[in-house]
């Protein structure tokens, strides 16, 4: 929900500074609401990577967005995330 929360946050962005190739993007759902594809800053979605962790909702949605714009699902990887 908020940017303060996210984990890893400083080894993920040390990481993108230095790798041209990577893009880490925080998005603080409590500021700018749900993400979806349309919010992605890219023009051909394609052509990347997709690691998305999260709340299975969050992720199924995102995952069926990505799909519906022509990604191969073997361009998507996603991560067991749980709340206790």
């Amino acid at each position: 929900h908020k940017k303060e929360e996210a984990i890893y946050l400083d080894e993920l962005s040390r990481n993108s500074n230095k790798n041209s190739n990577f893009e880490f993007i925080v998005w603080p759902s409590g500021k700018d609401g749900y993400l979806t594809v349309q919010n992605l800053k890219t023009f051909n979605l394609t052509d990347k990577e997709y690691y998305i962790c999260g709340p299975k909702p969050l992720k199924e949605s995102l995952i069926t967005q990505l799909k519906l714009k022509g990604v191969n699902s073997n361009q998507i990887h996603d991560e067991e995330f749980n709340f206790r």
